[in-house]
């Protein structure tokens, strides 16, 4: 039977978007899939086109002298349409909400469109210095005017999902950031101190530094490894934990593992880190790519500030969630854990990792694309 194609068009690096290659995952058996976006992909079962090329040279002109007024002007990609023609393409999902305006135009034109968004934009930034009323209220917009106009809207959480329908109308399937299956045995505690860990990029606004002040005087009760990725736009960042550490014998800065050695590598430790201040909406409602990849690794796991991961944490009974974010919350939770309650953690993690998984959610979402060719 001659396959569906759909179009997949994002703005970010296509090769560091596990979103992305899980979604060519759930497709990829019944449906061609095109990737449009910045950077050439390498993701398998798929082909790719620079979004790019899809401008004439009017809209090059007139997006420049537009972006001369806002930094957040639609950017005009007429060539789009009939390139999706040409390619018989019938579905397109979007990763960004700048293409929004875009994917509105193409569902009057009859494509299926689909918005798989990754937090909830309007207050993506919101504790930030450079973000602004006004760039709140443009996402408002955007979503307002927008979502109405979906055949699909995905998030990330029940958090999110409700907030859309209160805010919007709009309904949404719910597909996290969930990790491919991984069969792994469970390594019970045994060690003297016990093995903490964390990876991820480091940003301020996660407050990692105050997690590791707060470990002074568990010296002889934990040891921490931060496998840390430096952010592009807070690279000081990076240096700041660098020579914080320094006074911290039982913390280290470790370089990044590839993506593949993750959770092979987490699995070596005891309990892993998501402790968030409170500091957002999206933080409060967060479930991040490391939870997930911590349950597949078969370890324990200790959070703050996201009624996500502690219902999670409440449901498998796989880690522990601090209350409040501060000294005396997260230094009494310190003070709580045991061998005997993370080794009960690392033994539910087995029933939790064959449900929270990457193919577990991915049967959800190609179930969701099929619904839409029956409407």
């Amino acid at each position: 039977m001659h396959k569906r194609t759909i179009a997949i068009i994002s703005n970010r690096d296509l090769n560091k978007a596990p979103r992305i290659h899980r979604e060519v995952e759930a497709l990829a058996d019944e449906y061609d899939v095109i990737l449009f976006g910045e950077s050439v992909s390498r993701i398998p079962n798929s082909t790719y086109k620079n979004i790019y090329d899809q401008r004439t040279f009017f809209d090059k002109v007139l997006n420049y002298i537009c972006r001369k007024f806002s930094s957040h002007a639609q950017i005009r990609f007429s060539r789009l349409k009939k390139t999706l023609e040409i390619n018989n393409i019938s579905c397109v999902i979007i990763h960004e909400p700048s293409f929004l305006p875009l994917i509105s135009n193409l569902k009057k034109k009859g494509f299926k469109t689909v918005f798989n968004a990754h937090e909830y934009h309007p207050l993506e930034f919101q504790n930030t210095d450079n973000w602004s009323k006004s760039e709140e209220n443009r996402q408002q917009i955007l979503y307002r005017k927008n979502l109405k106009n979906l055949d699909l809207l995905i998030n990330v959480s029940n958090g999110i999902s409700q907030k859309c329908q209160d805010i919007f109308g709009k309904e949404s399937i719910i597909i996290p950031n969930a990790a491919n299956f991984v069969e792994l045995p469970i390594k019970l505690s045994n060690s003297a101190r016990i093995k903490l860990v964390h990876h991820g990029v480091l940003l301020p606004s996660r407050k990692l530094d105050f997690f590791i002040q707060c470990l002074k005087g568990f010296e002889e009760k934990f040891q921490l490894d931060i496998y840390g990725v430096p952010s592009k736009s807070h690279s000081e960042y990076y240096n700041i934990l660098k020579n914080l550490i320094k006074d911290y014998k039982h913390i280290r800065l470790l370089p990044p593992v590839p993506f593949i050695d993750i959770i092979p590598t987490m699995s070596n430790y005891d309990l892993g880190v998501v402790v968030y201040p409170p500091l957002n909406f999206n933080h409060t409602h967060c479930l991040p790519n490391k939870y997930f990849e911590y349950i597949q690794a078969r370890i324990g796991i200790l959070t703050c500030s996201s009624k996500e991961m502690k219902q999670l944490n409440s449901k498998y009974c796989i880690g522990l969630d601090i209350t409040e974010f501060n000294k005396e919350k997260i230094t009494e939770s310190l003070s709580m854990i045991t061998q005997e309650k993370i080794n009960l953690f690392k033994k539910n993690t087995f029933n939790a990792a064959k449900k929270e998984n990457a193919e577990y959610y991915q049967d959800i979402f190609l179930k969701a694309i099929n619904e839409l060719y029956l409407k």
